[in-house]
């Protein structure tokens, strides 16, 4: 009869010791592996939002609104630049945020108007987009719609012409962005979550934003036709919204984060 020596492991016991070894080893290569490519996409969406956000600046050349009837109606003239040496293309929209004193932008009430309508059954846009440019070289500044249609020939309208101003739904072609898949800051919560808990907003419909393209160091000039207008109550004359942004938004994975946000007026509060 054989005798196994004092000490010395049993074959299938030393498998087995190995093969948990090599499980162990796997698991914490998959764990760092995991980490770290966790790691470099918060890299990646921290360098995209920067570079966002440092790459574009805006000048409001001019704005005005008339609430003599109903809806109110604003109108922003807004130069905005692409200061890179890259061509960008950015993301942007109009929202009424309030900023708080940790950097956060929340939702002030007027999201349920603004940029629409979230109580009409009806689409309940309230914001709009055009180009001003002078498209055929005489001179005079233009207002260019959606494939660069002209709106306006060598004129501007003043702000109250577009209160129920067919021409408005020409405008510039605008995406549609779940507010459940903006994000305020570099994670969650996202906007429909803040409209909610902030400002008492279920926001159920998509938000209008317009998709800018722009050559390295190149302007262009955009109008923004806000209509204060709840589709619900008419007749109702509305101020306008005291704490509206233009919001640049950076395309990442499928959501979209805030990059920087323009403070529009009027200043109240």
């Amino acid at each position: 009869m054989t005798v196994a020596r004092r000490g010395q492991a049993n074959p299938i016991t030393v498998v087995i010791l190995v093969a948990v070894t090599i499980a162990l080893a796997l698991g914490v290569y998959s764990f760092f592996q995991a980490q770290a490519g966790q790691i470099q996409r918060e890299r990646l969406l921290i360098n995209i939002v920067s570079d966002t956000a440092s790459s574009i600046d805006t000048d409001i050349i001019g704005w005005a609104y008339d609430d003599s009837a109903s809806p109110t109606i604003v109108c922003y003239y807004i130069d905005i630049m692409n200061l890179s040496d890259t061509t960008r293309k950015y993301t942007v929209t109009v929202l009424p945020l309030r900023q708080q004193s940790n950097g956060l932008y929340v939702p002030t009430g007027d999201i349920s108007l603004v940029p629409v309508d979230q109580d009409t059954p009806g689409d309940g846009v309230n914001t709009y987009y055009f180009s001003i440019e002078d498209s055929n070289g005489d001179g005079l500044l233009d207002v260019i719609g959606s494939g660069g249609s002209t709106i306006y020939l060598d004129s501007i309208p003043p702000c109250q012409d577009w209160r129920g101003n067919p021409s408005l739904t020409a405008g510039l072609q605008a995406i549609a962005i779940n507010p459940s898949s903006i994000l305020m800051s570099m994670g969650p919560p996202s906007l429909s979550e803040l409209a909610l808990s902030y400002a008492s907003v279920n926001l159920q419909k998509q938000i209008p934003a317009l998709e800018i393209q722009l050559d390295p160091k190149a302007i262009t000039t955009l109008l923004i036709v806000v209509a204060v207008d709840d589709w619900d109550q008419t007749g109702e004359i509305l101020p306008p919204p005291p704490f509206i942004h233009l919001v640049v938004l950076a395309e990442f994975e499928g959501n979209y984060y805030l990059a920087t946000a323009f403070k529009l007026p009027p200043e109240i509060g």
